[in-house]
């Protein structure tokens, strides 16, 4: 069982116009960031391919976030990031606490300050 979250990207190119150089944004596959309870992990999927996920334990009124990881070849581009604010944004909608037992979930958290209520609810 798994819910599905969209993930919007855009990479901005240059664009070569009567031979001066020119940037523009164009629309990229957008990664897709999926709930899949039955392996109790949050999936980064991009190209239909898991590059990333954050485990989870699910006990009682809490959320343990207990693992952040994302494929070495994807490092870099913001994807844990997106993987873990999809998630909590998830997790905001029900009734859920947060415990940020993974290093990476509690240091994002730390650093975005309208998701520490999901902490303390």
């Amino acid at each position: 069982m798994h819910a599905t979250i969209l993930v919007h990207g855009a990479a901005e190119v240059p664009l070569r116009l009567r031979g001066r150089t020119r940037r523009t944004v164009v629309a990229m596959a957008a990664p897709e960031v999926r709930n899949d309870t039955d392996k109790r992990q949050y999936s980064l999927i991009e190209d239909g391919e898991v590059i990333g996920f954050a485990a989870y334990e699910v006990d009682g009124d809490e959320i343990r976030f207990v693992h952040t990881e994302v494929d070495p070849a994807h490092r870099g581009g913001g994807h844990a990031s997106i993987l873990v604010e999809h998630a909590l944004d998830d997790v905001r909608s029900g009734s859920l606490r947060v415990v940020p037992q993974c290093s990476y979930v509690a240091a994002w958290i730390e650093r975005h300050p309208d998701y520490q209520e999901l902490t303390t609810r």
